[in-house]
């Protein structure tokens, strides 16, 4: 009896670097249901790296498998339908530079289309500072999407712009000594820098090798333990971040759900810190996971380029079951009405 093949899949680690997708040294067998990370970019649903299958199914369904499917219709039908998403991972593919991000112009036909039809709310929930991710969503004062930004601490509503939020100058003044501070720390460790955000700050380490970024980290957490240990501290893909204001993105949701009145929500997000938002659903809802790893989600795709046909395929549906016509993208605007003037 021969051996086992060896699992010749690979993942992006955190740190950049290329790791053997599965926990295990050998795959039994690749193939749709062997449950390795190749294979989970296709079937999606095992996530082998904790070596348990993942309760999440998989979008686009199988040919002849309705499961999927059968998780859009109750969203597709509730009365009042809010659509919350992450930006970085779910509606565009993850960037270099930060900033360069755009969503994809197959998510933009689908959100544009949910966010034309009755009782239906699209918005955006984002780690990003709000000034940033009206820039990478190119959001105009005229947009319908409401936005959540710095892990739920920010909002944006159609009409009324960005809200106050309560101001700190004790909590401003540390938290500008401290940017300067990790700026200091990271300098020199090629590819490592800091973000400044309105509540806190952002080590990236996209760029920078293993070493490198273990030490960024290990010179910021110490920086952040001395000086702000009442600090919130999340770590995200190739991004470690501090802020002294705690919501998390099920804080978010909460507060979009209850602003619109949301019969159902459907949440998705591609990291761990979606996790918050994906884990606080309720059994009406529908959470979905972009790419691998463990999640709460009820269904996982690929990749944003599969969330936005999953997003079409609602829009679709949604529009049958209010007895609407589904909108359709303007001529010569493959993207349907832009989000920005």
């Amino acid at each position: 009896m021969s051996s086992p093949a060896r699992c010749g899949s690979t993942r992006t680690t955190s740190r950049g670097s290329r790791t053997p997708s599965c926990a295990r040294s050998r795959c039994p067998r690749q193939s749709r249901a062997a449950g390795c990370g190749r294979c989970a970019a296709v079937c999606g649903t095992t996530t082998w790296r904790t070596g348990r299958a993942s309760s999440s199914a998989l979008w686009p369904p199988r040919r002849g498998s309705d499961d999927v499917s059968d998780d859009l219709a109750p969203i597709a039908s509730t009365a009042r339908l809010l659509i919350a998403l992450d930006f970085d991972g779910t509606l565009s593919p993850l960037q270099d530079e930060p900033m360069a991000a755009r969503m994809l112009p197959a998510a933009r036909e689908a959100l544009n289309a949910l966010a034309a039809l009755p009782d239906t709310t699209v918005a955006l929930v984002s780690g990003r500072t709000l000034g940033d991710l009206r820039v990478i969503s190119e959001h105009g004062d005229d947009s319908v999407f409401l936005l959540s930004g710095s892990h739920g601490a920010e909002f944006w509503h159609p009409g009324s712009g960005a809200q106050a939020t309560p101001d700190d100058a004790e909590a401003r003044a540390l938290r500008d000594d401290l940017q300067a501070a990790a700026e200091d720390a990271v300098a020199g460790l090629d590819g490592a820098w800091i973000e400044p955000k309105t509540f806190g700050l952002g080590l990236h380490t996209r760029l920078a090798s293993d070493a490198d970024s273990r030490v960024a980290e290990e010179r910021v957490d110490a920086l952040l333990a001395e000086r702000a240990p009442h600090w919130r501290r999340r770590s995200g893909r190739n991004i470690v971040e501090y802020a002294y204001r705690h919501e998390g993105k099920d804080s978010a949701v909460a507060a979009l759900r209850e602003r619109v009145r949301a019969t159902a929500v459907l949440f998705a997000g591609d990291d761990v810190t979606d996790e918050d938002a994906l884990r606080s659903l309720g059994p009406g809802d529908l959470g979905v996971r972009v790419g691998e790893g463990e999640t709460a989600a009820r269904i996982r795709v690929p990749d944003a380029d599969a969330l936005a046909t999953l997003l079409l395929e609602l829009a679709r549906r949604r529009a049958d079951a209010l007895g609407v016509r589904a909108p359709a993208a303007p001529e010569g605007a493959p993207g349907g009405n832009r989000l920005h003037p």
